[in-house]
């Protein structure tokens, strides 16, 4: 029977994720099952033996290096995962920066905003 889990990861994470992946040949998904299996046979959770399902098990150690077109792609996602933390980083910035002005804005209207209430109600 297989299971399946969802997990979520930070961006920084994920990134080392891809370059583990494509250093050893693998798609993320089987490299994170060879990481989860890693630690359960650590654990002694799992025997030391290989399972009969699931990618291949391999350590870094036995991996050629991995051509220089898959460094080169596992670079540009990495550099790619850091442009979109600093888009959002910045993003985040300006959106506080303008519920900062607008607050501001809202608190110094407030005198007159209170006034108006005051003549209409009465």
């Amino acid at each position: 029977m297989i299971n399946r889990i969802r997990i979520i990861l930070e961006q920084p994470e994920y990134s080392a994720l891809i370059q583990l992946s494509a250093q050893e040949i693998r798609t993320p998904a089987d490299q994170v099952v060879v990481i989860v299996r890693d630690e359960l046979i650590r654990c002694g959770l799992l025997p030391a033996d290989k399972l009969s399902f699931g990618p291949d098990l391999i350590s870094v150690a036995e991996v050629a290096h991995p051509p220089e077109e898959l460094c080169e792609i596992a670079d540009l996602l990495s550099a790619y995962g850091r442009k979109i933390r600093l888009t959002i980083k910045a993003m985040d910035e300006k959106h506080r920066q303008i519920n900062c002005i607008k607050k501001n804005t809202e608190v110094n209207d407030l005198p007159n905003s209170m006034e108006k209430e005051e003549q209409r109600i009465g």
